[in-house]
């Protein structure tokens, strides 16, 4: 089902969808794995948990293992702070393990 931005602005989400291809799908100077990793702290950032869950997936799915993501937290940390990482382990832990549990992969790490 299309969104009402799809609907009624077909022309402009067209352009939004191309301009997504080419940043995130395309090969560029960055591979999909680090631009997914830097799409998670944008995600977290925002307060976004329907974004983060999306970008954690894809981030999996290209191949990064949870000490990575956790890894590229840690530099949010560095520059946002510790309050920072208080809010996004809960949103970043809570996508890990619904993947995770999706996927067969129940192991939980801390």
């Amino acid at each position: 089902m299309p969104s009402l931005i799809e609907k009624h602005y077909a022309e402009l989400w067209d352009t939004y969808d191309g301009m997504v291809r080419r940043i995130m799908r395309d090969e560029t100077a960055l591979d999909l794995k680090t631009k997914e990793l830097i799409a998670i702290i944008i995600s977290i950032i925002n307060r976004c948990e329907t974004c983060i869950d999306y970008h954690v997936k894809r981030a999996l799915d290209a191949g990064a293992k949870e000490e990575e993501i956790v890894g590229a937290i840690s530099i949010l940390m560095l520059m946002r702070g510790f309050p920072e990482e208080v809010w996004s382990r809960k949103a970043v832990i809570k996508a890990l393990r619904h993947w995770q549990k999706i996927n067969g992969d129940d192991e939980e790490k801390e």
